[in-house]
């Protein structure tokens, strides 16, 4: 059956409309992301500028962190990492508490201990004694471990901490992430965009800290000796393929084009006239929301 110009039109804006929502959808999986830290700072004691919260690192330690070429990735473009030596850090708010997300690239042939606090840290927001708290790191037989002090049971309380399997501490870049859970308990680490250990550790808020450290630790930790790159945070228990991601960016999708349509009567789409004309701008409109909301979800900053 043939179409009439503006029924032809009406459906080709239709169309638009619901690729765009399906596009704008894709982009759910970054929306917790709280906190970015690129650590492309080419200044020793600049501060490391978080471009998704504006929770800047204050540089410390004498010398402060460096900047180093030395990178995981090249595409999309990495303009360098920072390099830690066991006695600087970057010091940021600790915006986290209940359900979260850290991952990080780590280049480092360091070890830690048996307990979080213990650790060489990658993130640390410890404190001495019991506290709700938490550190993620390398533990003392090169795994990545997590752990934080919390509610064990109903009536007890106490600090309990996980370790992987993967070797991470073989001087060569790894993705490492970690997903804590505080209704359940359950923690995920994962190891260069895939699961390496699932495990429990105590509930509650790990607020006890308003600091959290980038490449130290604040409680009887091991040093941390190497490279650090792209640190995040997220306020959610992010997927594996969320972690998937962060490890291995798919290319951005751009909207397809749409070819020109031409009518006996009409020139173009466009100039359907009066009514469908506001509809297809609302459309056009739609696809541009949502090929920007997909851009920000899958182009690294």
């Amino acid at each position: 059956m043939r179409r009439t110009p503006k029924l032809a039109a009406l459906a080709a804006c239709s169309a638009l409309v619901g690729s765009s929502f399906l596009l704008a959808g894709a982009a759910t999986a970054t929306t917790t992301e709280t906190s970015y830290w690129s650590m492309n700072e080419s200044n020793v004691g600049d501060a490391a500028v978080d471009s998704v919260g504006g929770n800047n690192g204050v540089a410390s330690g004498n010398p402060a962190p460096a900047h180093s070429v030395d990178v995981p990735y090249s595409t999309p473009a990495n303009a360098g990492s920072m390099q830690f030596d066991g006695q600087n850090y970057f010091e940021v708010n600790n915006t986290l508490s209940a359900d979260f997300s850290i991952c990080a690239w780590i280049k480092t042939s360091s070890t830690g201990g048996y307990n979080h606090w213990e650790n060489a840290p990658i993130v640390d927001s410890e404190m001495g004694g019991f506290a709700y708290d938490y550190g993620f790191g390398i533990d003392a037989q090169g795994k990545l471990a997590f752990g934080n002090g919390g509610n064990i049971t109903q009536s007890a309380q106490g600090d309990q901490t996980i370790s992987g399997v993967a070797t991470v501490n073989d001087n060569s870049w790894h993705n490492v992430c970690v997903t804590r859970n505080n209704t359940t308990g359950e923690d995920i680490l994962y190891v260069d965009g895939a699961q390496d250990f699932v495990g429990v550790t105590g509930v509650g808020n790990v607020v006890d800290n308003p600091k959290a450290w980038i490449g130290n630790g604040q409680d009887g930790n091991a040093q941390f000796v190497g490279l650090i790159d792209d640190v995040r945070f997220y306020t959610t228990v992010i997927s594996a393929a969320d972690v998937h991601e962060v490890f291995s960016p798919t290319a951005p999708v751009v909207d397809p084009v749409v070819p020109e349509v031409r009518y006996d009567v009409k020139t173009t789409l466009a100039e359907t006239g009066g009514l469908l004309n506001n509809a297809l701008v609302i459309g056009a409109l739609l696809v541009l929301a949502g090929s920007a909301t997909i851009v920000v979800a899958k182009v690294r900053s």
